[in-house]
């Protein structure tokens, strides 16, 4: 979809991207990106965790065993197991675009709260199924015009 223009090409961040990518998440977060205060967050990243749990009340839920059970930046992780009980408190999920790739997206749309999704991988499934995403890299190529198309003129 990148060849064709219609997303940006989107690679993973590296190195201090994430870094970066995080602050620019705390800054839309203080201009309200999400409004809601409970936010769910589907994929543990701990970078965004630590700028949600600064001004949202989080939770999170994660396939990792290794990290269930823990706790990061105040909050207890939780397993998939707990993911019908957290959507239903928050008021919005923040989730990894991971999600497509492994399986868990249907249960994500679902839940019927605002979602945004977060990483590379959900790029051009969010670009064709109309999803909320956030990417300082896909933000930075729109503004600075470098998309051939903008992803709203996609013809469904």
């Amino acid at each position: 979809m990148a060849h064709l223009g219609r997303v940006p090409e989107s690679i993973h961040c590296k190195d201090n991207d994430l870094m970066k990518c995080a602050d620019h998440l705390h800054d839309a977060l203080r201009g309200q990106f999400i409004s809601a205060d409970n936010v769910l967050l589907v994929g543990l990243q701990p970078r965004f965790l630590e700028q949600l749990a600064a001004i949202k009340t989080v939770r999170v839920c994660d396939l990792n065993p290794d990290v269930i059970g823990t706790i990061r930046s105040g909050v207890v992780i939780d397993g998939p197991d707990r993911f019908s009980e957290n959507a239903a408190w928050a008021g919005a999920i923040f989730a990894t675009g991971s999600t497509v790739v492994n399986g868990t997206i249907d249960e994500i749309l679902d839940a019927g709260r605002d979602t945004f999704f977060y990483g590379v991988t959900v790029t051009g499934v969010a670009s064709l199924l109309g999803l909320k995403q956030f990417c300082h890299v896909i933000e930075q190529a729109k503004s600075s015009h470098c998309l051939a198309h903008e992803q709203s003129h996609i013809p469904q």
